[in-house]
């Protein structure tokens, strides 16, 4: 019989110490497992709510994906509506018109033709000048933008006005405006200078691009005759006309060349400019007298974000139209 004696006493209190440590230990051990689980469970509900709210930052804006192509609010994210305004003549409709119809033109938000009579298939804004001829453009192209403006006031960013053998590169276009508000009175073009007028203008033949404010302003000089703005005659240089009624009205002319000093706006077909053993001044010689800046022929003629070149026959046009947006360079990315 086991009998509880000092010695024996002893052992058992030495025995019942250790297993009281034990199981405080373990209750211990039992209670910061737990807190660690709860603190955890704090930490990544905290991560995961912090998580949320990024994801929930991050995530696209609805009214962002919803914006069409074509939408212009001004926003970088959003691309300028285009009002393209051609001008052509009967003997052309089946022909250049066509071709800038089937061609650039399609990438127009809106495309109009200014001619004397109306063609099935071209939305034409009908001249009434007296003459239909190379002549009469001062009054042509007057007629035709203040139509355009009054049909369109308020329902686009930028009028491009371009002749009907203007081929154009719509992307570039709209590149090259992207950094201007259609609120700044500007234009752009290749600048040319008259020397006995004394007057910078942009010429008409690869097209100038208007801020919407540039043609308020401009068809505000028409309407109340302003004296530098002449509208008395239907003859005349309409690119010079163009220019001095700008000029008098305050708006900028804006420099076309990209950051390189290469220009965008060509007079003549891309032929004139890109053979490096002949200079455009060989073959134009007037344009020296002319250009207020000097060309290069060659493959450094031109800025690699070219806006239009002149002087494109209908063919040519398709042969553009097929280089630029169909062909396919193998092995390059």
């Amino acid at each position: 019989m086991f009998r509880l004696n000092g010695n024996n006493m002893h052992k058992l209190l030495k025995i019942l110490n250790i297993i009281s440590f034990v199981v405080l230990m373990s209750i211990i051990l039992v209670l910061i497992n737990d807190k660690n689980q709860q603190l955890f469970i704090l930490q990544t509900d905290g991560i995961n709510d912090n998580l949320d709210d990024y994801n929930e930052y991050m995530k696209p804006n609805k009214s962002d994906l919803d914006i069409p192509q074509h939408t212009a609010i001004n926003s970088m994210l959003q691309r300028p509506r285009l009002l393209c305004m051609v001008t052509t003549t009967p003997d052309y409709h089946d022909t250049k018109a066509i071709a800038v119809n089937e061609t650039w033109g399609k990438r127009c938000d809106t495309l109009l033709y200014v001619s004397s009579q109306t063609y099935e298939g071209l939305d034409v804004i009908k001249s009434n000048c007296s003459i239909e001829n190379h002549d009469y453009l001062w009054c042509k192209n007057r007629e035709g933008l203040v139509e355009a403006h009054r049909r369109y006031n308020g329902s686009y960013d930028w009028l491009f006005k371009a002749d009907d053998d203007t081929y154009v590169v719509i992307e570039n276009l709209i590149h090259l405006v992207s950094g201007h508000n259609p609120s700044e009175a500007i234009w752009f073009g290749q600048a040319f200078h008259e020397p006995i007028r004394n007057i910078t203008f942009f010429t008409g033949g690869p097209g100038y691009i208007f801020s919407a404010e540039a043609v308020n302003r401009l068809v505000t000089s028409f309407e109340t005759k302003r004296k530098y703005c002449d509208i008395s005659e239907e003859k005349g240089p309409d690119d010079v006309y163009f220019a001095a009624c700008l000029e008098g009205s305050g708006t900028v002319m804006g420099d076309d060349r990209d950051s390189l000093g290469e220009p965008r706006f060509f007079h003549f077909a891309p032929d004139a400019w890109l053979n490096p053993h002949d200079t455009v001044y060989h073959k134009k010689a007037w344009l020296k007298n002319y250009a207020t800046y000097n060309y290069s022929a060659g493959m450094q003629c031109c800025s690699s974000s070219t806006v239009s070149f002149h002087y494109v026959t209908p063919d040519y046009m398709y042969v553009l139209e097929f280089l630029l947006y169909k062909l396919k360079v193998q092995g390059i990315n």
